[in-house]
């Protein structure tokens, strides 16, 4: 074989693994962060203004996950009734996110069970609304 032919089988070769490359990456799933991330972008001033006012509550609401027993606790020892929704978030796969409403029982407490959720990195955003106002809290979780 002379090198004509090795220098016409090397580029047949590089156009072939281009093209598998190519194919592969065509056929592979993108998660965007969020689906409407731009629409969130012209509103997140309304977004930090819910963070501020959620921080000014600081010692009333909480985050609480117990790895031990898989519980996430979600706690809020203001007086007020809430209306709100937890979201919880999956950042390497936007199928498994999940609402849920928010719902206190008599002792500002509600309890979730996180064994249904697959083990990795989530972060649970919490939205509500009391006395008249808007408030946001998140926190990271890490689901062993």
């Amino acid at each position: 074989m002379n090198w004509g032919w090795k220098i016409a089988i090397t580029y047949s070769l590089f156009a072939i693994g281009t093209l598998t490359v190519v194919f592969i990456s065509s056929m592979k799933k993108v998660n965007l962060v969020e689906e409407d991330y731009y629409e969130k972008e012209i509103k997140f001033q309304d977004q930090i203004d819910r963070i501020k006012n959620a921080r000014e509550l600081s010692d009333d609401f909480s985050i609480q996950f117990d790895a031990l027993s898989g519980n996430l606790q979600i706690r809020y020892s203001g007086g007020e009734a809430l209306n709100g929704n937890i979201h919880l978030y999956r950042p390497s796969d936007s199928d498994l996110d999940m609402n849920i409403p928010l719902n206190l029982d008599q002792n500002g407490k509600q309890v979730m069970d996180t064994q249904m959720l697959l083990k990795g990195l989530w972060v649970v955003k919490i939205s509500w609304e009391a006395t008249g106002k808007s408030y946001y809290k998140s926190e990271q979780i890490n689901i062993q």
